[in-house]
């Protein structure tokens, strides 16, 4: 059975995400029965990397982002998203 789920780095509603909002323990909990994790953003792969949680890192979807207009980025996105989900 595959379960998903999609959660916020903080527990509660926030507009703009202060570091002082995130609460790591949340974190651990809310991530510690996953084998896979995806972050968007830098701020998300940046706390995770401090965390030492394993995750793929995507880039936030912002209008923008300009690096999700290139055609060969979002290829060699997706091929790294594919071989992270199938890896063991």
């Amino acid at each position: 059975m595959e379960i998903y789920s999609f959660s916020n780095a903080c527990a509660h509603h926030a507009t703009f995400l202060k570091k002082a909002d995130i609460d790591e323990t949340y974190i651990q909990n809310i991530t510690k029965n996953y084998n896979k994790i995806l972050t968007l953003g830098n701020e998300v792969k940046q706390l995770f990397t401090k965390m030492e949680i394993e995750h793929f890192s995507l880039l936030h979807p912002l209008p923008l982002n300009r690096k999700l207009n290139d055609k060969k980025f979002e290829i060699s996105v997706i091929n790294g998203l594919h071989s992270y989900l199938n890896s063991l």
